[in-house]
């Protein structure tokens, strides 16, 4: 059976019908737009990075052809919050920038459950796990929660059989919970999500152009791996993306060169045999 969704997984902060917002109640600049993340103070909000398939969103909310010719690219996170979920979506960036002190960054693709954006994770394997693949993070994450249980088989069943990481999401409170699992929930999700980039060159090139922003991921309603409906969440999926992007970072870095060692100079040749000789007879002639 598939699982139900109960409507609260989404943000909660959608405008009321009838009153979505357009580009025509958008203020002037609808979606500002960065190339890219570099350069001091080149950053002045909150960003979200928007690749070419975002295109028709763009398009359907009146988005003009100039900025939609320019992705993939960084845009306003605050303007995509507004044609999203209305001014309570826009407030929430601005709230969450205020608590972090940052013009922190995102990407859809760092997400775990793709409820906004749709994005196919590439199917991956986690050490722990041996040769199973796992849909995404997601599944994974969800699936270990019943390990050590009686249940765990069927959930593992259960989680290969369904793909959305939506179905994912429902279906880890459908099995039993590990007593541990409170204690060992981060490094699990630490596990997954590592495997997922190591898997995909293409995701580790986008971490890896959010340079040193802070990485922020936006869900009202999670207090532990997102920002909380205050700004004040644990946003720990965020952080363990910026401990992974540090070691790619690390590993860019050119290895240090040693330091030229000055050698001693060589000491005079000796004298060569002929120069011997010359020396000999020059003596004779003068004792002569």
């Amino acid at each position: 059976m598939r699982p139900q969704y109960d409507g609260r997984t989404r943000y909660q902060a959608h405008a009321p019908p009838n009153e979505e917002p357009t580009a025509a109640k958008v203020r002037k600049g609808v979606l500002p737009i960065l190339p890219d993340l570099e350069g001091e103070g080149k950053v002045v909000e909150p960003m979200v990075w928007f690749s070419k398939d975002k295109r028709k969103w763009c398009e359907d909310r009146g988005i003009p052809e100039s900025q939609i010719a320019q992705l993939p690219a960084w845009v306003s996170q605050s303007r995509v919050s507004l044609l999203l979920f209305g001014r309570n979506g826009e407030n929430h960036i601005w709230t969450v920038q205020r608590a972090t002190n940052s013009n922190f960054v995102w990407a859809p693709e760092f997400a775990n459950v793709h409820s906004t954006w749709d994005y196919a994770e590439k199917p991956f394997k986690v050490g722990s796990s041996g040769d199973r693949e796992w849909w995404s993070v997601e599944h994974y994450f969800q699936c270990m929660k019943s390990k050590g249980t009686p249940s765990h088989d069927k959930a593992l069943q259960a989680f290969q059989k369904y793909k959305n990481p939506m179905d994912a999401f429902q279906l880890g409170r459908s099995f039993g919970l590990r007593s541990d699992w409170e204690s060992v929930k981060e490094a699990v999700m630490e596990e997954g999500v590592r495997a997922k980039f190591d898997n995909c060159k293409d995701l580790q090139e986008l971490l890896l152009k959010t340079g040193k922003h802070k990485l922020v991921q936006i869900k009202p309603t999670d207090e532990c791996w997102g920002t909380g409906k205050l700004g004040l969440g644990k946003n720990l999926l965020g952080v363990i993306l910026e401990k992974i992007r540090s070691e790619l970072q690390a590993q860019q870095e050119p290895a240090p060169q040693p330091t030229p060692q000055l050698e001693a100079p060589a000491p005079p040749a000796p004298p060569q045999e002929e120069e011997k000789k010359e020396e000999e007879t020059t003596e004779q002639t003068a004792l002569n």
